[in-house]
């Protein structure tokens, strides 16, 4: 495949003014750039293959090493390009990507091959029925990946269309800060997708149904939180961030928004859970015919109810989405939805419901008017629910389970600081 893109960068190599618009004067130096372009495409998906294997193995620490390294050593290089008046800086920054893509190549290969010695790398090895099986695994994920972005990209689009250029803005600041918020509760579960294939591997579907359960749970004590808290804090956060008026045309965006993301943090996992398994073709499908749905539907809404329309077109996208994603993956593991609902979400209905009443008496009680006092709300609101989940939603295993995890990170914390402390008494 790398090959393939790099052929294609070459034709594209020869035609650089026409299919990247850019000026003659600057054709000279734009060919040599596209050609390490393609290079650095080729090379890329080799490291693309070496990282997938370290994920799989559960090796995080070791792609992450390896990562910031060069990551490091690139930014400090690149830096030094921008701020030296060097000539052709275009130029030396795309061999900086390119040398930063092949030394993360070269460790990682020798990690695999010297220090792992797990696997054998060889072209003896190359398997056409496996490169079919790989072409059709991404061929749906790429068409999921696709549909999400059409979604995502829309909106500028759209909005601009129907309510005119001046109004986005008030759209994508309350979209950022879901945005946001999602990426980071959503990270926590990333390491997840290689352990569900692992598990799938060994063909226990019930060992796969356990864990989908726990970990969903485990997740949702933050994805659930996480929107809940937003939808009240985040307009007084919007209006000390940017100012009163994006907090006014921006609440019903916030909450159309924050509802897609509770819903999301509701089904929590069930992505991950059928990609691994390679069973997300059929979402592959539905996904898409969604995407054109939302598509037309915003500029529909748009045209009705402006950039409020386009949220409310995002969220029933992102709700409906999740519907099909949660009866799909309940399918495969073989038990009910409402099952699923009651041994995971609905556990956390009242810690939810004792945390958004005391936020809501807060803000009333004293709107916050600085970061300060918008934090002070957020640690409240934290302690209230997480204190009622220990109490209400968590099991007796679960709290010593808790219990242990906290205990090892402390010991950890205490190996760590004991030579500090034992110096600075000395």
């Amino acid at each position: 495949i790398g090959m393939c893109g790099f052929f294609v960068v070459l034709i594209g190599m020869s035609l650089p003014g026409r299919i990247f618009g850019i000026d003659s004067k600057d054709l000279a130096m734009a060919k040599p750039v596209v050609f390490i372009f393609g290079i650095n495409l080729a090379i890329y998906l080799v490291r693309v293959a070496l990282s997938a294997y370290l994920l799989g193995m559960q090796a995080h620490r070791v792609l992450n090493g390896i990562v910031l390294v060069v990551s490091l050593v690139m930014a400090v290089v690149t830096y030094h390009i921008l701020t030296t008046g060097i000539p052709s800086p275009l130029f030396w920054m795309a061999m900086v990507g390119v040398c930063g893509t092949i030394a993360q190549v070269v460790l990682l290969s020798v990690w695999i091959i010297v220090i792992d010695r797990n696997i054998r790398i060889a072209p003896s090895l190359f398997n056409m029925e496996t490169m079919k099986t790989l072409f059709g695994f991404g061929f749906k994920s790429a068409t999921i990946l696709g549909s999400l972005a059409l979604v995502d990209r829309m909106v500028s689009v759209v909005i601009a269309y129907t309510s005119g250029v001046a109004e986005i803005a008030y759209f994508i600041l309350p979209n950022r800060l879901v945005n946001y918020t999602g990426s980071l509760v959503s990270q926590a579960g990333f390491p997840l997708t290689p352990y569900f294939a692992d598990l799938a591997g060994k063909g226990d579907l019930g060992a796969v149904r356990k864990t989908w359960i726990q970990t969903s749970r485990i997740l949702q004590v933050a994805t659930l939180a996480a929107p809940v808290a937003l939808a009240i804090l985040g307009g007084p956060l919007l209006k000390v961030w940017i100012g009163a008026q994006y907090a006014v045309r921006g609440k019903w965006i916030l909450y159309f928004l924050c509802t897609g993301l509770f819903v999301q943090g509701i089904v929590a996992n069930r992505d991950r859970l059928l990609i691994s398994l390679n069973k997300h073709g059929r979402l592959a499908q539905v996904t898409s015919v969604l995407a054109i749905v939302a598509f037309s539907a915003s500029i529909g809404l748009g045209y009705l109810w402006g950039i409020n329309g386009v949220a409310a077109a995002i969220a029933g996208f992102v709700v409906s989405m999740c519907g099909f994603e949660i009866t799909l993956t309940c399918r495969v593991v073989e038990m009910s939805v409402l099952e699923y609902f009651r041994t995971t979400a609905l556990r956390l209905a009242g810690p939810l419901v004792a945390m958004a009443a005391l936020l809501i008496a807060l803000r009333y009680i004293a709107y916050p008017r600085g970061y300060g006092q918008i934090i002070l709300y957020g640690l409240a609101g934290a302690l209230v629910y997480l204190t009622a989940t220990w109490f209400i939603a968590l099991e007796t295993g679960e709290r010593k389970l808790v219990r242990v995890i906290v205990a090892g990170m402390g010991h950890k914390v205490a190996l760590v600081l004991r030579p500090a402390l034992a110096r600075g008494r000395r």
